[in-house]
This record gives C-alpha cells, structure tokens and sequence, in this order.
C-alpha cells in the first residue's frame, strides 16, 4: 500500500527523507512514508533497515551496549555538520555484569563474608603446655592457615589468630591497651613495694649491721686473748728457742738501763746543756762588742717570742720522751713479772 508523505525532524533541518521500506507502525498499523529534513539541502539516506528489536521510543529498537544510538523514527544519526568528519563506530563490548561487580565489592568489605579482604594473622604468646590446644577456626581456610603457621615466629610459645575487619583490630588494640595498663600498674606496686623495703633496710638494717660488726670486732678481740692465752699454755714449760733467748737478754738489757736512769738525772743534763747554751751566747756577744744589745735580758718582743717558741717546742720533747720511758718501763716490769711467773712454774 502507497502512503502520503509526511514531514518530520528525524534528517537534519530541512532535508526531504523517503522510506522505501515498509515497517509497523503502533498497534500493527503500517507506517506511511515519512519526509524529512536533510543537512542544508543534503539528500536524505533510504531507510532499508527493519526494525526487530524491543521497543524503543518511538517504536525504536534498543541499542545494544557500545552500537550508535538510532535517530528520531528509527533512523541512525547522520554525520555531524559543517563537513566534520563522522567518528569511526566502536568495537562492541562484552555487557558486565554490574549487580554481580557490587556482589564482590560489598563481600570484599564485609567482615562476616569469606572474601573480605581485610584479614590479618596475629600471633598471641601462650604458655608451651597450652600449643597444642589451638586448633585452626572453621571460618580459617586451610591454606591459609597452613601459611600462617608457616610464618609463625616461634611454634614452641606463639599461636597464630585471625583479625577480620577493622572491628577485630579495634578489639585487639583495645586488648593490649589493658595489658598495658596491667603492666603499667604492676610496674607501680612493685616501685612502691621497693621504696617501702628501701626505707626499712634504710631505718633498720643499717643499724643492725653497724651493730654487729662492732659485735664481731669484740669478738675477734676476745678471741685473739684467747688464742694468746692458749698458745702460753701450749707452751709453758717448753725450752725457749735461741731466737726467744736472744730476745729475753735485749729486753732486760733494756729494762735494767731504764731502772738504772732516772728522770731527774735526764732533767740535770738539759740544765746542763742550756746553762752551756747561755755561756756560748755570752762569748759571741762579748766578741762582737755589743754585749748590751745581746744580754739575756732581750727587749725586743720579737726575739723574745722566738725564744718562748723554742723553749715551748723543747719541752714538749722532753715532756713526750719521758712518757715514753714511763710507758716501756711499765712494759718491762709487767714482761718481767711474767716471766718470773712461768720460770716459778716450770
């Protein structure tokens, strides 16, 4: 059947379109023969394509994913204007499947589900004994659990655990957070613990030892006396050896020389040695001519100082060896007395 011409817009502003092939319309009507307008007086492109796809607008068929979209009443867009020159069409594509890319997507970031990509192993320090009673979780794959007792630092103490998600890592964190607040509080007992005993070692200790150390001198005193007394004992009756006889004639050799000198006789002799001290003075004065200015009677403070000075420092000599005589006679007499005591005992 022969239709009227139409005009439409589907060719480009003002062009004249005929359709020599017979398509369906809406509703199962045949579509007339249509005019339309081509690019500034081009003549338009015959339609020969037959429409059997779903419907589009229009009662177009669908393009497929990549395929150049059809123009208005079924008729494919024509080359742009102004002489441009018309894009080489694509290759077509394979279609994706996106509800299945968002499956993926939303299980890589889903702790619950076996594709989360967020997994870690954790190694936890236990006690030997207990190892063996870790076993591998239902939810761990085998290899992957093969690999992370593979990597496991130290089988003997350490077991491997799964971290999924960052909940599981909060939890951890939290979790070594309280061990280390343990520790830390531990750590401060024990400080206090220590500064207590330090002070008690400080406030009682201290003195008891002080104490008996000076128990342990006086017992190491008494017990050299003892050891004194014993070895007199061990000994008594026994011949002197000639090293003990020669020692016995020095000391009363000696003590006879100092029951012999008294001190008076030791005083007398300094009387004598300082009156010849003043003659000399007086020779050399006299020899010099100037007696007058060095008579005893000195009126110069200085020399009087020097003279007091030296005076002073001669009898603290004198004063020290007497004590000295005083104290080896005592020696001598108690040694003498003793050894009259073992000579009337033997």
């Amino acid at each position: 059947t022969s239709a009227a011409p139409t005009t439409g817009f589907g060719g480009g502003f003002g062009a004249t379109a005929t359709s020599t092939a017979p398509t369906t319309g809406l509703f199962g009507a045949a579509a007339q023969p249509t005019k339309s307008f081509g690019g500034f007086g081009a003549a338009p492109i015959p339609s020969t394509a037959t429409n059997t796809g779903g419907i589009g607008s229009f009662g177009q068929a669908k393009p497929l994913f990549g395929q150049p979209a059809p123009g208005a009443f079924g008729q494919p867009l024509q080359p742009s204007m102004f002489g441009a020159q018309p894009q080489q069409p694509q290759k077509p594509q394979q279609p994706t499947n996106t509800w299945q890319q968002l499956a993926c997507l939303r299980a890589g970031w889903d702790p619950s589900s076996k594709l989360c990509n967020f997994n870690h192993f954790f190694y936890n320090s236990v006690s030997p004994n207990q190892v063996h009673l870790y076993m591998k979780p239902a939810d761990v794959p085998d290899e992957a659990w093969v690999e992370a007792q593979r990597l496991n630092p130290d089988p003997t103490c350490m077991v491997p655990v799964r971290a999924v998600g960052f909940q599981d890592l909060l939890k951890r964190i939290n979790n070594q957070d309280e061990q280390s607040n343990m520790h830390k509080a531990k750590t401060e007992e024990l400080k206090q613990r220590y500064e207590r005993v330090q002070h008690e070692f400080e406030l009682k200790t201290v003195s008891r030892v002080e104490e008996y150390r000076r128990r342990h001198i006086y017992q190491t005193q008494r017990l050299i006396q003892f050891l004194r007394l014993v070895q007199m004992l061990r000994y008594k009756g026994a011949d002197l050896t000639s090293e003990e006889e020669q020692l016995k004639n020095s000391l009363e050799k000696l003590a006879s020389e100092q029951l012999n000198r008294s001190p008076d006789s030791l005083e007398t002799k300094i009387g004598k040695l300082w009156m010849s001290l003043n003659q000399i003075k007086q020779q050399e004065s006299q020899d010099n001519g100037l007696h007058d200015q060095y008579k005893w009677q000195l009126s110069d403070e200085t020399s009087r100082a020097r003279v007091a000075e030296a005076l002073s420092d001669e009898q603290t000599a004198i004063n020290h060896v007497v004590n000295l005589l005083h104290k080896d006679m005592n020696d001598l007499t108690s040694l003498e007395a003793k050894l009259k005591l073992n000579s009337n005992k033997s």
